[in-house]
């Protein structure tokens, strides 16, 4: 499989496991909430030569919420 569609084939599958998991917020956000986002992610390549490599990991990120306006939230 080429880098490309290697790419696509990842970023497909990370929206549907997000939107999959996703679930609308209990109440209207306000300032000082917080949401916690994390992503893990698995990988493999295997060569025409026979090399095979694996990685997996996780990134977690913190959110504040500093302002709420119509428009949505900062």
């Amino acid at each position: 499989m080429n880098p490309t569609k290697r790419i696509a084939t990842f970023a497909a599958l990370l929206l549907l496991a997000n939107s999959a998991r996703s679930a609308p917020p209990q109440t209207a956000p306000k300032v000082g909430d917080e949401f916690e986002i994390s992503n893990r992610y698995e990988s493999s390549e295997k060569s025409s030569e026979g090399a095979s490599g694996r990685s997996r990991g996780r990134d977690t990120y913190l959110e504040r919420v500093i302002g709420v306006r119509d428009g949505g939230v900062e």
